[in-house]
């Protein structure tokens, strides 16, 4: 089953914090370049293990949930890294709304298969 999300192009700066395999709490920055209701891409220096959980936060939007690491990609000198949240990011929200039409470089809506 194919629907269409609403994919918003972005870009503005992330963190994730995460436990490593041992035990050690482990934080990093990133840029989110694309961000939807179930998740984003990111560009990092850290090259992130594929099914890792993450706390993801923003200056900008706060606390933004939990999330999975889906793939990560060397790209040019940093890493692309795909993230699906654990629950729906609510981008209906009328002040997370305003929020991302001051980051957005154009919204299109894009077909993501559930």
């Amino acid at each position: 089953m194919h629907r269409a999300q609403e994919r918003f192009s972005v870009d503005f700066p992330v963190y994730l914090n995460w436990q490593d395999k041992t035990g050690v709490l482990r934080r990093t920055s990133a840029v989110c370049s694309d961000l939807s209701e179930s998740g984003m891409r990111l560009l990092t220096m850290d090259r992130l293990e594929r099914m890792t959980t993450v706390v993801v936060g923003s200056e900008l939007l706060g606390r933004m949930g939990h999330a999975t690491i889906q793939y990560c990609t060397r790209f040019r000198m940093k890493n692309k890294v795909g993230l699906q949240f654990s629950a729906p990011f609510c981008l209906s929200d009328p002040a997370r709304r305003r929020i991302l039409e001051q980051v957005t470089r154009k919204i299109e809506l894009v077909p993501n298969s559930v």
